[in-house]
């Protein structure tokens, strides 16, 4: 949760103390499963959501091997197209 307010800072919409109670008590509402929850978070800092959201029911959890593979097809089709960067942040 401390990221969603610093996200939600950053794009200069930022959460009062109630507005975080909200959220928090939503989240819990939405699932108890933690991970759901993290997930949720992630989502909506993610997308720069204002609010939280329930997971849509087809989306599936991908492992860090599927994340390390697409971020490696994007990073080798960008220095094919000639607009690769070098600020790579990932260290695998």
């Amino acid at each position: 949760m401390k990221e969603f307010k610093e996200m939600r800072k950053k794009i200069k919409k930022p959460l009062t103390k109630r507005g975080l109670e909200l959220n928090i008590k939503k989240l819990y509402s939405l699932t108890k499963n933690v991970d759901e929850q993290i997930e949720i978070v992630n989502n909506s800092i993610m997308n720069n959501w204002l609010g939280l959201y329930p997971l849509k029911k087809e989306q599936r959890r991908g492992s860090i091997n599927d994340f390390k593979k697409l971020w490696e097809e994007e990073s080798l089709k960008d220095e094919q197209e000639g607009s690769y960067s070098s600020n790579a942040t990932f260290i695998w």
